[in-house]
């Protein structure tokens, strides 16, 4: 009957196995006793239900007094500043768009506030000092059934009175201040999709300078925002989580078996042929091989105990280092001849 053949493997490799298999069946287990014991049977996954933008865009007039400095001037140019004294008033319209990627209910309100601010800068930290709100348009709350909302409404702006007030603070507490009028414009868009409840509150703002010599109108113009809903849907089943443990089990039990079964190899290092190797390639200059096994009259051989003494005779004498090399034994012979005295140095396994 034929022996049966057992794997070799390393002492060290052996118990690296071990440990990695009874890892792997400890971490299979735990997480199939997890899975099973759990109350719920359901996973999630996240899903994209809805999408959404809101756009807006706004356009303006500033109409100025009359005046004989700015006669034909094109005020529609809207890289102009304009004088502040000079404004009578600035008409505004303000488009607002809302389009969602599938029809639903919404509902919507809207409203439109100005915001008179005044920020003052000590030490570097900037102070508000002014901060007042009113009503530019009144709240409006309006409903429909689409995937779609636009908004355009038109507000005129007299601004001449804020200007006065704020020039006269100026006067009065002989501070400088830096002051702006915002026109923000609030859009609040409410539906459900797919039982999600989806929420969106948008403000844009248009900001106006005050209480300075010129007046410039800024703001994102043209704007648009894209928003994802996602919502997380229930995932049935256990089948792949149970599959992939009970593949790490047999991953697991395969190595272990694997490193009990195999026979840890006995690996005996060869120092004769090493330190020989290492020898021959030391002093490949100096050293000369025989074939011929040197004489072995032990009247004319002087034995030395250190390699490094053969190499220094060998310097010193201007000598070869004769080798030869006995393979039967297992032994190589380093002699350096001189006045017929053999110095000799034998290295045996």
């Amino acid at each position: 009957m034929r022996a049966k053949h057992k794997n070799r493997i390393r002492k060290s490799s052996k118990y690296l196995y071990i440990i990695i298999a009874v890892a792997l069946i400890a971490l299979s287990i735990f997480h199939f006793i997890t899975n099973v014991g759990s109350e719920s049977n359901t996973s999630k996954k996240t899903q994209q239900i809805y999408s959404y933008t809101n756009k807006f865009g706004y356009n303006y007039k500033v109409n100025l007094k009359d005046n004989e400095y700015t006669q034909g001037m094109n005020t529609d140019d809207k890289s102009l500043a304009f004088i502040t004294s000079l404004i009578d008033n600035i008409q505004l319209q303000l488009d607002y768009e809302y389009k969602g990627d599938k029809s639903s209910s919404l509902v919507y309100d809207y409203e439109v506030i100005g915001r008179t601010q005044a920020v003052y800068t000590k030490d570097g930290e900037e102070q508000k000092i002014i901060e007042k709100n009113d009503t530019l348009l009144e709240k409006k709350e309006e409903s429909k059934q689409d995937n779609n909302i636009k908004i355009s409404e038109g507000i005129e702006l007299d601004l001449e009175e804020n200007n006065n007030l704020l020039n006269e603070l100026k006067k009065d507490i002989g501070i400088s201040f830096a002051a702006t009028y915002s026109v923000i414009m609030k859009v609040n868009v409410k539906t459900e999709v797919d039982g999600e409840t989806v929420s969106s509150n948008y403000s844009p703002v248009i900001t106006i300078d005050l209480a300075e010599k010129t007046t410039k109108i800024k703001g994102d113009n043209n704007k648009e925002e894209k928003q994802y809903i996602a919502k997380q849907i229930p995932r049935t089943g256990k089948g792949p989580s149970v599959l992939l443990d009970i593949v790490i089990l047999v991953i697991g039990i395969f190595i272990f078996r694997y490193a009990i079964n195999s026979k840890v190899a006995n690996i005996v290092r060869n120092e004769y042929k090493h330190e020989l190797n290492r020898l021959l390639k030391l002093c490949q200059d100096k050293i000369v091989r025989v074939n011929t096994k040197p004489d072995t009259n032990m009247s004319n051989v002087v034995l030395v105990k250190d390699f490094g003494e053969i190499v220094k005779l060998s310097e010193e004498l201007f000598k070869p280092i004769l080798c030869y090399i006995d393979e039967t034994q297992d032994e190589a012979w380093f002699s350096v001849m001189s006045n017929s005295v053999d110095y000799r140095y034998v290295l045996m396994k």
